[in-house]
């Protein structure tokens, strides 16, 4: 009926048709119905859509393996893992695990890293540890922060490296979890990150209203790290500025 209605639609608005008469094939379940729509489209627009059309047909007629090849085809990889989950085979769902949890890679764009880990939530939710460090690592870099937050948490923390548990401190922080992410970001021990969990912390204790303890933690900053110019430099400035509102000019100065 949809498919009937679009056409008509189509001969009544010339403008738009050969974007009607895409929605007439995506919703047709034949394939020969589809192809034969397909051949009355003109515009070089609306003809670049055709794959994406017949991928989605496929998908909502249920055929599962066909739809995967056509958005394998298209790039579109997570889509082809989701078709196949429909498969009911137990071999077919540990592969389709196992191709989701590898394409969680910082080559994936925010959108699909975000569909990707709903899909991973949804349908395996007995990740393993080192899953779960996996999946919040790239979800921090998504900024999903709740999910990035959770996975940190079902990890173990001898999992965690020193850049983990910065992460996971500045995800904390940035939820106004201020308390948890003092202490997380307090534990960050390598040379190259420690100027910046330390800057980050004191950021933590001024936003949880510790006034005075942040212009310390500020101050030792610069003190303890002058030439770690990216954390003694907005260290500095962030405690010359909360000095003024005090009214501590020459401190400040």
């Amino acid at each position: 009926s949809a498919a009937t209605v679009y056409l008509r639609a189509g001969e009544d608005l010339p403008a738009v048709a050969d974007w009607l008469v895409l929605r007439a094939a995506g919703v047709a379940p034949d394939s020969a119905a589809r192809a034969g729509l397909f051949q009355r489209i003109s515009s070089p627009a609306a003809q670049a859509r055709i794959p994406w059309t017949e991928a989605l047909a496929r998908d909502r007629t249920g055929d599962a393996i066909g739809a995967a090849r056509a958005y394998e085809a298209l790039g579109a990889k997570v889509a082809a893992v989701r078709v196949k989950l429909v498969i009911p085979d137990s071999a077919a769902r540990r592969g389709a695990r196992a191709q989701l949890l590898g394409l969680l890679t910082p080559k994936l764009s925010p959108e699909d890293t975000e569909d990707a880990i709903a899909l991973l939530d949804r349908e395996f939710p007995d990740l393993t540890p080192e899953e779960e460090l996996q999946v919040a690592r790239r979800a921090a870099a998504a900024n999903l922060l709740e999910r990035a937050a959770l996975g940190y948490s079902r990890a173990r923390d001898t999992l965690l490296s020193d850049r983990d548990r910065f992460s996971r401190g500045t995800v904390l922080s940035r939820l106004g979890r201020y308390s948890e992410a003092i202490g997380i970001l307090d534990r960050v021990e390598g040379s190259e990150l420690r100027p910046l969990a330390e800057y980050q912390r004191a950021r933590a204790m001024l936003r949880s209203g510790r006034l005075e303890g942040a212009v310390e933690q500020l101050s030792a900053v610069v003190r303890s790290f002058p030439t770690a110019v990216e954390a003694a430099a907005p260290a500095a400035f962030l405690a010359a500025d909360l000095l003024v509102d005090r009214g501590r000019d020459d401190s400040a100065r």
